[in-house]
C-alpha cells in the first residue's frame, strides 16, 4: 500500500461526483485549448480574449464548492469567449 505519509497526486476533477467531474474535464480542456489558441492568434484582441478565457477556466477548475449548474454556465461562457476570439481572428484575416 505505501507509507502513511505518501501523497498521491489528485487531479482537481477527481474530487467531485460524475456530473461535476465531466464538467470540470470540459473546463480543463477548454483552458488548454484557450491557451494554445491565444499563442496562435494573429489578432491581439483575439489572443487577449483567449488568455482571459484560459484564466477564467483555471480559476473555476479549482473552485469549490460549486454546483453543476454553475459549472455548466462557465462552460457556456467559455464557449462565448472562444467564438468571440475566433470571430475577431476571422475579421483580421479579411483585411
Amino acid at each position: 500500500m505505501g507509507k502513511p505519509n505518501d501523497r498521491t497526486a489528485l487531479h482537481p476533477v477527481d474530487l467531485d461526483g460524475p456530473v461535476e467531474r465531466q464538467l470540470r474535464l470540459r473546463i480543463f480542456r477548454a483552458r488548454e485549448a484557450a491557451h494554445i489558441e491565444a499563442c496562435q492568434f494573429q489578432n491581439f484582441d483575439a489572443g487577449h480574449i483567449s488568455h482571459i478565457a484560459a484564466g477564467i477556466a483555471a480559476s473555476w477548475l479549482f473552485k469549490r464548492p460549486v454546483s453543476a449548474d454553475e459549472l455548466e454556465q462557465i462552460v457556456e461562457i467559455l464557449g462565448w469567449l472562444y467564438r468571440a476570439a475566433a470571430g475577431l481572428e476571422r475579421l483580421e484575416g479579411r483585411r
